[in-house]
């Protein structure tokens, strides 16, 4: 099921490996730091180029590449900055609860990581596989540091699960979600225009009518859903969580506007029938939510605790570093 609050830095890093084409790689042993420090988080130097990488990202997020955004949403640059702040927050905390709990990259994890890395150098050649780099802000001291945390990330979940660490009762998570869980399908398009386009057809028409709408708009977790999402409170972007409650089963939205576009959404029934048939996939989202928000919490104290430099006022969107100053620090030899 797609999580659609995305509050988390490896959102963006996920949608990285998927641009990039690799699964994982190996740990990096040297910590990423240009010797340029921008904050110290967690009792670690973050370095520009590093800041760089999660600060474009964000951006990314907000002006979706429009540069224009900013002259009506000046005031926006705070968001930015503080959703940047989350962001290295969150990446800091997969690695210091890993280290807490005694979770690392297994030496399978890092051979099968290494050999991948090198194969896609191989076939990609050094010079393509830098500018590639370079368009996403990265270095590969960076992007290795990144998929190594993708790597602890979900060893760190399987270990806290298996000790049942996370707070999930079996016993009362289906009461719980006949209490306080909705089902509903959406239509997403990130022009509004478009979505308008497809509001009435989309609200006049059947339950398996507007699944197949859904297959031709822009969430891909639609794609062949025909359960839709099941979700409660906290786990969705706030306007598609507000939206989705407000709805009587059955019923429609009008267009639905949050940080991922315009929604179309349908409220689902949602009986005790379904819950029994894929409980075993509900609680497993479940207990990965109960895992978002562990992390989350204990991120939320690092941002509390970060100290900042005087570099971190100079970044604005118009005086980030460049993509050619990211490509020059890039060298594929370190993967060899």
């Amino acid at each position: 099921m797609l999580n659609l609050n995305l509050k988390r830095a490896l959102a963006a890093l996920l949608a990285l490996v998927c641009v990039l084409s690799l699964a994982a790689c190996g740990k990096n042993d040297t910590a990423v730091n240009d010797g340029d420090t921008v904050l110290v988080l967690g009792g670690r130097a973050i370095g520009s180029e590093e800041y760089n990488y999660f600060f474009q990202i964000q951006k990314s997020y907000m002006d979706g590449g429009d540069a224009s955004y900013w002259t009506d949403n000046a005031e926006g640059i705070d968001k930015l900055k503080d959703d940047t702040l989350n962001s290295l927050a969150q990446f800091e905390a997969i690695k210091l609860l890993a280290a807490e709990n005694g979770v690392t990259v297994s030496d399978e994890q890092k051979t099968e990581n290494e050999t991948a890395l090198n194969d896609l150098i191989s076939q990609q050649g050094e010079e393509a596989f830098n500018a590639m780099l370079a368009e996403n802000y990265l270095t590969l001291d960076l992007y290795k540091e990144i998929l190594n945390t993708l790597s602890l990330d979900g060893n760190l979940y399987t270990a806290l699960a298996e000790k049942d660490a996370l707070g999930v009762n079996s016993d009362e998570l289906k009461a719980g979600m006949m209490e306080d869980y909705v089902r509903a399908m959406h239509i997403l398009y990130a022009d509004q225009a478009t979505a308008q386009g497809i509001l009435e057809e989309a609200q006049s028409c059947t339950d398996d009518e507007f699944y197949e709408l859904a297959q031709s708009a822009e969430d891909p977790g639609m794609i062949g859903n025909t359960n839709g999402y099941v979700f409660t409170y906290g786990q969705m972007v706030e306007p598609f969580e507000n939206a989705t409650y407000e709805l009587e089963v059955g019923e429609t939205s009008g267009l639905v506007e949050s940080d991922f576009g315009y929604h179309i959404i349908r409220r689902l029934e949602l009986t005790e029938e379904y819950i029994d048939e894929n409980y075993s996939e509900l609680a497993a989202n479940e207990l990965m939510n109960a895992y978002y928000t562990y992390v989350d919490d204990y991120a939320a104290e690092l941002a509390k605790e970060a100290q900042f430099t005087d570099l971190y006022d100079t970044f604005t969107v118009d005086t980030a570093a460049s993509v050619e100053d990211t490509a020059d620090t890039s060298d594929t030899s370190a993967a060899e």
